[in-house]
């Protein structure tokens, strides 16, 4: 009877061990299938259930780092970092470049959301600049983007209160002086309000300007 008892008890162990060892696997999320997340590189739409678009070329790494404009009293300072599986609701998870940023006018400092890059947010959609639509060439119209040069599309969100919502952000990375940078341009679409429309909120980050960022 004790040698029975033993296997059993042996055999429940392994059973645990087992089940112990799929739950960790199954947090990593390992059971979401890896797909490469520059849409050069997959076939399949984005945003499906049970996939990890994961950064394999690590194309989001050129752009990490502290940046900093500044033209006399105004200043543009961006820090991004790349946040790997990002959980968009537990659907699917994606690597993604997070950030953060400051923007003085004139001496006035219309925004400073620096510290939200230090927040653990599980969606990096809920950073204040995020981008990991990899974008290749001269796609939408960057005629003086070589054939293969990989930049950005992403968001910049204003989270100030009354602010003016989020915008589309463009990245490029360059080499300006012999130093990294990055240009970065906000477009927002319909900014302007026309005749006898309701005022659109105004926006703290600058709209429709080229910014080279040199890297700090």
């Amino acid at each position: 009877m004790y040698i029975i008892n033993k296997i059993i008890i042996k055999k429940i162990f392994l059973i645990l061990a087992i089940s112990s060892i799929f739950s960790c696997k199954a947090q990593r999320g390992s059971f979401y299938e890896t797909i490469n997340l520059d849409p050069q590189d997959r076939s399949e739409d984005y945003a499906i259930n049970g996939k990890y678009y994961k950064d394999l070329n690590n194309t989001l790494n050129n752009f990490t780092g502290t940046y900093l404009y500044t033209n006399g009293a105004t200043s543009f300072k961006i820090i991004l970092q790349k946040k790997l599986e990002s959980s968009v609701n537990n659907v699917y998870k994606e690597d993604i470049l997070i950030g953060s940023y400051q923007y003085i006018e004139n001496g006035v400092e219309k925004i400073n959301v620096l510290n939200d890059i230090n927040n653990n947010y599980a969606n990096g959609w809920n950073y204040s600049i995020n981008a990991n639509n990899i974008l290749t060439g001269q796609t939408l119209g960057c005629t003086d983007c070589s054939a293969n040069e990989k930049w950005l599309r992403g968001i910049i969100d204003d989270p100030l209160p009354n602010g003016g919502g989020s915008a589309t952000l463009f990245i490029r990375k360059k080499i300006v002086g012999g130093q990294e940078a990055i240009k970065v341009w906000i477009y927002k679409s319909m900014y302007a309000a026309g005749p006898g429309s309701a005022p659109i909120n105004s926006v703290a980050y600058p709209i429709g300007e080229e910014f080279i960022l040199i890297k700090q």
